[in-house]
């Protein structure tokens, strides 16, 4: 046969029995939470209530179609048919102490349990009979608040100031009728049947003005329910100033007053405050054209120069990263020019090993000026691509390697520039952030700005305690349900709190005047705002450092 498929119910159960009945249901006693029953078809689980106890020791159904459940102190045989309970304790001669899970049926029909003392007992279930005849069930009482109102006949009609209602009820029966189990609805109020047990009064707080009918209905200590129950219509009036006419009438006021006013303003008004107001606007909308004019130019202006600053700084930081291969081609062609003559003096001595040897040796060399050489050309290659822009189009890429790429460019950049700079980076990335949809060079600019200015401010707080510190620079990138994160955390000075409340703001800087333009940040902010959907955020604290936290929609579309 092919393979089973297992079915899994999410919840804690602990259980501790199974049993099925005569209709091929599976039940399940728990030993914290009662006794539930298995919809095999839907997956799911249904609490059963009206127990005494959620400590199940064990399940057992009978020839009738009940089901027999121990639980810590007490016996109760549950109706599976009509959810009725018949609790069995010390009035029923069953001992005091508590049961234990050991329990077994006889050839003769009877069940043996144990308890945890050691004693055992015996009981034939069928020598339990069953009261088949329901309890007649009678609504005795209506309360608002603490005055009790008078019942005549099956309908009640209340102000809307008697609205906090308590019904009372009674299940007639003479078979042990404290253990009468009852259940009841407000029509219109509660959604589906309440099971109340033995309580015998339910109260409505508050109820709104409308028309409802409160149902109630009783079983006997047996489980056998009377379906039929009894009924009261209970309708709350509402008080007049909500009633339709009264809406009418406000109707018909609000209609006049408004009729009224408005034709002793339009004559008088209107003519007037229309010209005024044509004569603001247009003078408004000239101050606004000409002061956006000017700002519009300045933005350009000094996004022009942050743009071809950064490039600068990347143009810098890349020359400093060429120079490793070119520095490789070099000395490989400087050995290959050497292992040339000594070619030709072992092809003159006619030493073929040793022309075997510088060969290969060559080959070699050959190899490695070609793994240098594209190492260059990759790296040129990323320049130029930095330097086109981004075309606006969303790529799919992989976000760590994207971290990982900028944060070179950014600490080569300003190793270019300082010459004697030093941090430690560690680097902390989630396997699990994948594939991200993206605008690559956009989100490659945010990370050169962010991871700048961490170089920056551990930069200048070195240079000002001038002591035992070690800068340090944080790059972490994670998967946080539906979203990524990207992290940069330095040990600098940190942020105060007069600063973090303008930091984002469109030339707003704390570096002296010429270092920067004080976009860096707007930039960063607007590109992963408006051009992918996420948050830009920092955390610090003056002191302790600082945080930005870049997080992006994984799902960006």
């Amino acid at each position: 046969r092919e393979q089973e498929s297992f079915i899994v119910f999410e919840r804690n159960l602990e259980p501790r029995a199974f049993a099925e009945d005569l209709s091929g249901r599976l039940w399940i006693g728990s030993q914290i939470s009662g006794l539930w029953l298995v919809d095999r078809a839907a997956a799911a689980l249904t609490r059963i209530a009206g127990l005494p106890g959620s400590n199940i020791k064990w399940v057992e159904p009978d020839d009738r179609g009940y089901l027999w459940v121990a639980m810590q102190n007490a016996l109760a045989r549950y109706d599976p048919r009509g959810g009725g309970v018949r609790v069995y304790g010390l009035a029923d001669g069953l001992p005091a102490g508590e049961l234990s899970s050991a329990h077994a049926w006889t050839d003769q029909g009877e069940i043996l349990f144990g308890y945890e003392s050691g004693s055992v007992m015996a009981f034939n279930p069928f020598a339990f009979e069953i009261n088949e005849t329901p309890p007649q069930v009678q609504i005795t009482g209506l309360q608002s608040s603490d005055t009790p109102l008078a019942l005549r006949g099956t309908t009640v009609t209340l102000s809307h100031n008697q609205n906090d209602l308590t019904f009372a009820y009674v299940g007639l029966h003479y078979g042990d009728p404290s253990q009468n189990q009852f259940r009841y609805r407000l029509d219109d109020y509660d959604q589906d049947w309440v099971e109340a047990g033995t309580q015998r009064s339910v109260r409505y707080p508050r109820l709104p003005p409308g028309d409802y009918t409160f149902r109630v209905t009783a079983a006997n200590s047996d489980g056998v329910w009377n379906e039929a129950g009894a009924s009261l219509s209970v309708t709350i009036l509402p008080p007049w100033w909500r009633t339709w006419w009264a809406y009418a009438l406000y109707g018909l006021l609000f209609a006049a007053g408004v009729f009224a006013v408005d034709r002793f303003q339009r004559r008088r008004l209107i003519a007037r405050e229309r010209e005024k107001a044509r004569e603001r606007e247009l003078e408004q909308a000239r101050e606004i054209e000409h002061a956006y004019t000017e700002l519009k130019t300045t933005k350009d202006r000094l996004v022009q120069q942050e743009k071809m600053a950064s490039l600068g700084q990347l143009t810098a930081g890349i020359a400093h990263e060429i120079k490793n291969p070119l520095n490789f081609v070099n000395n490989f062609s400087g050995l290959s020019e050497e292992l040339v003559d000594e070619l030709r003096e072992a092809l003159a001595d006619g030493d073929t090993d040793e022309v075997e040897a510088i060969l290969a040796d060559l080959k070699l060399n050959t190899s490695k000026i070609r793994e240098h050489g594209e190492r260059a050309d990759g790296i040129v290659r990323s320049m130029m691509a930095h330097a086109r822009g981004t075309s606006g189009e969303r790529q799919q890429v992989d976000l760590n390697a994207l971290v990982e790429e900028h944060l070179n460019l950014a600490y080569h950049s300003k190793r270019a520039t300082v010459p004697d700079f030093m941090v430690e980076i560690a680097r902390d990335y989630d396997t699990d952030v994948g594939q991200v949809a993206v605008r690559p060079q956009e989100l490659g600019r945010v990370v050169l700005n962010l991871v700048g200015n961490a170089f920056d401010a551990v930069r200048e707080h070195a240079m000002r305690v001038n002591g035992q510190y070690a800068p340090e620079v944080k790059m972490t990138t994670r998967r946080v349900g539906d979203a990524v994160e990207i992290r940069v955390e330095d040990n600098g000075p940190g942020i105060p709190s007069s600063v973090r409340e303008k930091i984002f703001e469109p030339f707003f800087t704390t570096k002296p005047t010429g270092a920067g333009t004080g976009l860096g940040l707007s930039l960063s902010y607007d590109i992963v705002t408006s051009g992918h959907g996420g948050t830009l955020a920092v955390e610090s604290e003056e002191g302790q450092g600082a945080v930005f936290v870049v997080r992006l929609p994984a799902s960006f579309a």
